[in-house]
């Protein structure tokens, strides 16, 4: 898988498709929505670094949001401005990045730990691509930037 390959070291499985999907909230009431990325899991149950593999250069952000994607990074290569990468569910944000501001990072260097923050039920990293703001598939993405 070229996500996890990308994004990882280590081993890791996809446990989410995107598309639409049927989730249950709180109140056992189903509810339709759609799902704008993937999701990936170690294959081992441990928490594994979050490597910034992006053919370049990049800006990172770093925010919290506590009803879904807990803490996230932003990630908008300086070859591709009007394109991004968001990782949620980070248990550990890497030194130097600070929440609300934009970071110039290097290809490779560690941004974070995944973990199981805002609505994740176990170590996993929502990987979701973007393209003008709209979330695209990482195909697309990739067709788009040619990364």
């Amino acid at each position: 898988n070229q996500t996890a390959n990308s994004l990882y070291n280590q081993s890791v499985v996809r446990t989410s498709k995107m598309g639409h999907r049927t989730i249950t909230d709180g109140t056992g009431k189903k509810i339709s929505r759609m799902h704008e990325g993937e999701d990936f899991a170690p294959a081992n149950k441990n928490s594994l670094p979050i490597i910034a593999n992006i053919f370049g250069d990049a800006q990172v952000y770093t925010g919290f949001q506590s009803n879904g994607a807990g803490n996230y990074i932003k990630i908008i290569p300086n070859s591709h401005k009007d394109c991004a990468i968001l990782l949620m569910h980070l248990g550990v944000v890497a030194e130097g990045l600070q929440k609300g501001k934009f970071v110039n990072v290097k290809n490779m260097a560690v941004l974070g730990i995944m973990g199981k923050t805002g609505n994740a039920t176990g170590y996993t990293t929502h990987v979701q691509y973007e393209i003008k703001g709209r979330a695209v598939s990482e195909q697309e993405f990739r067709q788009y930037t040619k990364f």
